[in-house]
């Protein structure tokens, strides 16, 4: 029996595990009524293996990459993802081979080898993916499996984590009041509401500008669903919104037109 820990160690020695290529760990957290659940697989060889774990990072943001639903959360965007082999003392005579499966994404696609989305390839010491550009191979909500396996001297070793793509706030909208409405005088307000995501809490930031300009004013992001503002002259003016979740990905709403006459 495993002991009820926020995290512990196991000793296989007394498992039976003839026969067997792995073997999967499972992990239940509960906090009230509410329940989540993770699992990882390890697999098994007989006879000496390199001791070979995986870090993921950001090389921009903060660096950290969130972990939710036990597997790693990354936005879709204009970072750069960083994943390195742990625990692994290099001598220069090592072959590395990475992989990346899941939805649509099969072992060996030949996508993998495009180098706006992996720019150094998947046969070095570590690899970058490009966020920007990943979107060619990773769906929203997919879950996928970066893998490693090193060999040297004949002896291999494998790591593996999961890797999720977060996705983006969905379905809501916003109302407008009033959608007519003289300049400088009244406050022409956007509303929004029914917006959901895993990674709250949701931020928003609201857009104005004239629907004949490319020039536009923003808010700074914030927890507040509703801002109103005076518009300065007579025209058609647009007022939008864009939803971020907690991992920053983010959802534009439709825009909306405004009638301004002069006062």
């Amino acid at each position: 029996e495993i002991p009820r820990l926020g995290a512990t160690a196991l000793d296989l020695s007394s498992v039976d595990t003839e026969g067997a290529d792995s073997v999967t760990v499972s992990l239940v957290v509960t906090k009230g009524v509410r329940t989540a659940s993770a699992a990882l697989t390890f697999p098994l060889a007989a006879g000496e293996v390199l001791d070979v774990g995986l870090s993921l990072s950001y090389l921009a943001k903060d660096g950290q990459v969130p972990v939710s639903g036990g597997a790693q959360m990354v936005v879709l965007g204009q970072d750069l993802l960083l994943a390195e082999p742990t625990g692994l003392v290099t001598s220069g005579d090592e072959v590395f081979e990475w992989g990346l499966t899941g939805p649509g994404l099969p072992a060996g696609d030949p996508r993998l080898e495009n180098p706006a989305v992996f720019p150094f390839g998947l046969s070095g010491g570590s690899v970058q993916m490009n966020l920007g550009s990943a979107s060619s191979i990773l769906q929203l909500g997919g879950r996928y499996s970066l893998s490693l396996t090193v060999t040297k001297g004949g002896v291999r070793g494998v790591s593996s984590l999961a890797l999720s793509v977060d996705m983006p706030p969905s379905p809501g909208g916003c109302a407008a009041s009033p959608l007519r409405g003289e300049a400088l005088r009244d406050i022409f307000t956007v509303s929004c509401s029914n917006w959901i995501d895993d990674e709250l809490p949701l931020e928003y930031a609201f857009f104005t500008g004239l629907a004949n300009g490319t020039d536009f004013s923003s808010t700074p992001r914030s927890y507040t669903s509703e801002h109103g503002v005076r518009l300065a002259v007579a025209g058609v003016w647009h007022r939008w919104a864009v939803v971020y979740d907690s991992l920053g990905a983010a959802t534009a709403t439709d825009r909306i037109s405004f009638q301004v006459a002069d006062v």
